[in-house]
């Protein structure tokens, strides 16, 4: 979807990315590389980003280190998707012909300040990435519309779309209907009793009834056969047919029956039987892998959680964003950070989809949120333990202060991140043996070992050491997966 916007928003996008997850101190040499542009375009993009958003990012720069940013943060990039959304012709269009269907050109280009030919070939490079995701810009007898073969995927398309562009501000919608009425709605019939309900799910599902009210409105209909009209409140009733006076009984079953389908959309009761099954076993070898405890309630919410965007898979099969997806951040964060854990979860996913025979790739980043949500301490598993010993020169009373130290910081009552030894200075200039650990944790400076990673600590660890022993134990983790990589 980035294609749909301009070249140089593309870099600056870019990077921000790069700034913000692969780098402290960056070159432009180096900045140009990896976004495959010279240095004299790089720095015209810097020009813009400090200009725009310096503030924000706390842009830094230096002629011998190159450029960094202080505020390294997932919301002030979420800002900047914002402003580039709102200033992106394609994406404005996208938005009239949404909003004012079965227009001819001249309207567009009025309320677009935009030439007729802009439009023409806007609307054939728009067509090509809609096109994936089986929309497209539709022209007929001097009107334009959107459409699609299956109506659901415009609907989704559209709720993400405004999620996007107006973000959990429910009240900048386009639409001047009171969106309590929806609230309420939404509330009562689908999202009452869910114990993983959050605020985005109820701002998701808010925003895709009044996306299907203005799409059943203009004569967009959904083509699922609805058994039974809804019992509609006459409050809720009549306030919607006041700013929709074309709709009907049958009109408010079909959009409920749709967004049931998120809920609760089983096609049989084999279907549900094979998910809960597969799903079973995919939290059991994960929970068995890393050697954490779990409780039957724990295990019922991450499967109840997991059906729904089973559900939303089945009826959008494609990524749950446009420009910006908040979670998939969350996701290559975590894939930084705990490589071991995100290959794990890549590899069981791979397991579950070949046993349901469903591709579930697209739902990966919202699943590895999910089992952190219920799970925390994921983000500190490591699989195989770490062996460490901690040498002193301060006395044994020492080293064992030190393992209890360390042992309250990096292991918890859930899991268990590093098996400590401990030893003196003086019985390990005595050792004969080499150590075999994977990291050496002393406060004896130039310590000499042939094998391990030896961290440098304080009598009295400080917060550098922690922070120093955290990384060693990443990067063994980064090791152990790139290892595991190589032989597979």
């Amino acid at each position: 979807m980035r294609t749909l916007i301009d070249s140089s928003s593309q870099r600056i996008i870019k990077i921000v990315e790069i700034l913000i997850f692969d780098a402290d101190w960056i070159t432009m040499k180096k900045l140009a590389e990896l976004i495959h542009a010279n240095e004299r375009t790089v720095n015209d993009d810097l020009m813009i980003l400090k200009e725009k958003w310096g503030t924000l990012l706390g842009i830094r720069t230096s002629k011998k280190l190159g450029i960094k940013i202080s505020n390294k943060n997932i919301s002030s990039l979420g800002m900047i998707f914002h402003d580039i959304f709102t200033e992106t012709l394609s994406l404005r269009w996208l938005e009239m012909l949404f909003l004012y269907p079965y227009q001819p050109i001249d309207f567009y280009t009025e309320r677009l300040y935009s030439s007729a030919s802009s439009l023409y070939r806007l609307q054939k490079k728009t067509n090509t990435v809609l096109e994936k995701i089986g929309i497209k810009i539709h022209y007929s007898k001097n009107n334009y519309y959107i459409e699609s073969t299956n109506e659901y995927y415009v609907r989704n398309f559209f709720t993400i779309f405004f999620i996007e562009l107006y973000g959990s501000d429910l009240h900048k919608l386009p639409h001047k209907l009171d969106l309590s009425i929806i609230e309420a709605l939404v509330n009562e019939d689908w999202l009452k009793a869910d114990a993983m309900t959050n605020e985005f799910q109820h701002s998701f599902m808010t925003i895709q009834y009044l996306v299907s009210l203005i799409r059943e409105n203009q004569g967009f209909y959904l083509n699922d056969p609805i058994s039974t009209l809804i019992d509609f409140k006459s409050q809720y009733s009549r306030s919607i047919r006041q700013k929709f006076p074309t709709l009907n009984s049958r009109n408010i079953a079909a959009i409920h029956h749709s967004l049931l389908k998120r809920i609760s959309g089983w096609d049989s009761e084999a279907e549900k039987k094979m998910l809960q099954q597969a799903t079973s076993l995919f939290y059991d070898q994960i929970i068995s892998a890393l050697e954490i405890s779990t409780t039957l309630e724990k295990k019922q919410q991450f499967q109840q959680a997991f059906f729904k965007l089973y559900f939303s898979c089945k009826v959008y099969p494609f990524k749950n964003s446009i420009l910006y997806n908040r979670i998939d951040y969350f996701a290559m964060s975590f894939k930084k950070t705990n490589p071991y854990v995100y290959g794990l979860l890549q590899e069981q996913l791979t397991i579950l989809e070949k046993d349901i025979s469903f591709d579930l790739n697209v739902m990966f980043s919202s699943i590895l949120y999910l089992m952190c949500l219920i799970h925390p301490e994921l983000s500190r598993c490591s699989g195989k333990i770490k062996k460490a010993i901690i040498i002193s020169d301060f006395g044994m009373i020492h080293a064992n202060y030190l393992a209890t130290f360390f042992d309250n910081f990096f292991n918890g009552h859930e899991n268990k991140s590093l098996n400590i030894e401990v030893t003196t200075y003086a019985k390990f200039l005595k050792q004969k043996t080499p150590l075999k650990f994977d990291l050496i944790i002393t406060n004896v400076p130039s310590i000499k070992v042939k094998q391990g990673h030896v961290i440098l600590v304080d009598d009295f660890p400080s917060c550098n050491n922690l922070t120093a022993l955290y990384k060693a134990i990443q990067s063994a983790r980064t090791r152990e997966s790139k290892s595991k990589d190589e032989k597979t």
